[in-house]
């Protein structure tokens, strides 16, 4: 009985939603294709965002290999003794 109730249930929202659907149809799909051929002659723009989530340890070493023929340096400060000249 639970089952013929669901069964009958789904044909009446498949009916409402289908009759909806007819109504709404022929406004909507114009202005879908305007749209669309809006977007044919539009340059598209990407918009990348960064975020910086300060909870990171900003002491943190990249954990990317790093690049073809690139230097790797490391700087390291030395107390003038003053025996150098």
């Amino acid at each position: 009985m639970d089952s013929i109730l669901t069964l009958i249930a789904f044909f009446v929202v498949i009916f409402i939603f289908w009759t909806l659907a007819s109504w709404l149809l022929p406004i909507i799909l114009p202005i879908i294709i305007v749209f669309w051929i809006i977007s044919l002659f539009t340059q598209r723009r990407h918009v990348h965002v960064h975020t910086y989530n300060s909870t990171q340890n900003q002491n943190e070493q990249p954990k990317s290999a790093p690049k073809h023929g690139a230097i790797d340096v490391e700087y390291t400060e030395h107390e003038d003794d003053g025996d150098e000249q």
